[in-house]
């Protein structure tokens, strides 16, 4: 009995090694090691190389990579294909091409968030303006009146120095940390579940006449109300006075801000101060108030000047360092520079996926010729025969595309869908452009299909310029 247990344990571990050996052996692994591989190196090439170095070894390693086989069969003693290789390579061509056209809706998606945010209007100039944070320390600012004076002084000194076109104190830096929400009411009774939220915003007088902001309506804070704890006056955006009043005819109205009744002094063009690809709702709605009404420690210097803002860091600092030397600022940066920082994931995503676009798109187009190679070789003396009867080589070859192309349009198919899928991932990376853009879709798609076609027509075009009389005498 237990020889026979014995007997029958080592049947079914033969059977089983047996299995695994055909199965280490099927195209589907050898092609899956192939591509891990691939992707190995392209990760490698993507994080630790520069740009032009990683794309020269992504592309080396697509033409490598050969797709889903060489363009040289297995045959066996009669010279006939194997069936299962041709299946496994449809199939795995069908995968290469919804991967790739996945990859390629998302390296259209994400360039074109990239382009919307560096060519995006914040409400304000940044070419020449220098930015940066001041957090004031000390007990000797523990009396708001000492704050409001720091910030106000600290404006006008700045202002006064050589190259500087104008200067402001805000509580918040544009296209960058954004503000406090709170909900702005007409007038009181009014639901706050349906009064609209706004980003609350503190400058020093005369902000938006030193940042380049043109007023639409009325005026901007006077010197007093910015340093009056109890200043009720406000300037909102274009987009809040059209909400509230149907216009921008909101000057001498009085909304009320956390409690507060304000009234409407000026209209200024909404500017837009949470980073780009992060806006909602509140982003687009706008209430400054004196920086009275808020007396924050912490606030942001905006520094115009008449030229490179850059070259204005060093008498800012200075100018500062007299005022009190214990107050450094940091996080000093152009608005150009800070563009370009808040900017990152649009420009590290979209080059991410354009290089992954790219290796993708090789390929699947390597794969697609591959297994048309293995399909026209397997039908090489029947389409030899054809053509010895009289077929038209013409309708042989539109014969062999059009069947080729059935495993791309599959796989075109299922990668729209993935892609759909991929847009919901990205929607909060995306800017200026919908996360079901037709024309990002359409574009990738009509790409992915020109590569499929290339893919197919060349190696069916190759095996029917094959000679008749060939076929004849080997038969």
């Amino acid at each position: 009995m237990a020889g026979r247990k014995t007997d029958a344990a080592r049947a079914w571990a033969e059977r089983l090694m047996a299995w695994s050996g055909r199965a280490l052996r099927s195209t589907w692994l050898r092609w899956a090691a192939g591509a891990g591989v691939v992707l190995l190196v392209g990760l490698v090439a993507v994080w630790f190389l520069p740009p032009a170095a990683g794309a020269a070894v992504l592309g080396l390693m697509a033409g490598c990579g050969g797709g889903s086989g060489t363009t040289e069969p297995p045959v066996d003693a009669t010279g006939t294909v194997s069936g299962t290789v041709t299946a496994d390579g449809n199939a795995l061509g069908g995968v290469e091409v919804a991967l790739s056209l996945i990859l390629l809706v998302g390296a259209g998606l994400m360039v074109r968030s990239f382009l919307g945010v560096a060519g995006a209007d914040i409400g304000m100039p940044v070419s020449s303006t220098l930015s940066m944070r001041l957090t004031l320390a000390g007990d000797r600012y523990d009396p708001v009146e000492e704050r409001i004076a720091f910030f106000e002084d600290a404006a006008e000194r700045i202002e006064g120095l050589p190259g500087v076109a104008g200067a402001a104190a805000m509580s918040a830096i544009p296209a960058d940390d954004g503000g406090p929400a709170v909900p702005v009411r007409r007038e009181e009774g009014e639901p706050l579940e349906t009064a609209p939220v706004a980003t609350l915003v503190g400058a020093t007088a005369g902000a938006f006449e030193a940042l380049g902001v043109g007023l639409l309506a009325g005026r901007e804070f006077t010197g007093s109300e910015a340093r009056d704890t109890s200043s009720a006056v406000a300037v909102v955006g274009e987009s809040l006075a059209r909400r509230l009043f149907g216009g921008t005819d909101a000057v001498g109205r009085t909304i009320l801000v956390d409690g507060e009744v304000l009234e409407v002094v000026g209209v200024v063009p909404d500017i837009v101060y949470e980073e780009l690809g992060e806006q909602s709702d509140v982003s687009r709605l706008q209430v400054h108030v004196p920086y009275a009404f808020l007396g924050w420690r912490g606030m942001a210097l905006l520094v115009r000047g008449e030229g490179d803002a850059g070259s204005l860091t060093g008498p800012v600092r200075a100018e500062l360092r007299d005022m009190d030397p214990v107050q450094a600022p940091f996080d000093v940066m152009t608005m150009v520079e800070r563009r370009r920082f808040t900017s990152w994931p649009q420009r590290f995503f979209g080059g991410l996926f354009v290089q992954f676009g790219a290796v993708a798109l090789l390929l699947a187009g390597a794969g697609v010729y591959g297994v048309v190679a293995y399909g026209v070789a397997r039908r090489r003396r029947e389409l030899g025969l054809r053509l010895a009867l009289g077929a038209p080589r013409s309708a042989l070859l539109a014969g062999v595309v059009k069947t080729s192309l059935i495993p791309a349009a599959i796989g075109t198919a299922a990668g729209l869908g993935g892609a759909w899928a991929l847009s919901r991932l990205l929607s909060s990376l995306l800017y200026g452009v919908s996360g079901t853009d037709a024309l990002t879709f359409a574009g990738a798609g009509a790409v992915m299909g020109l590569v499929a076609l290339a893919a197919t027509w060349l190696p069916a075009r190759r095996a029917l310029g094959l000679d008749p009389s060939e076929t004849l005498r080997a038969e």
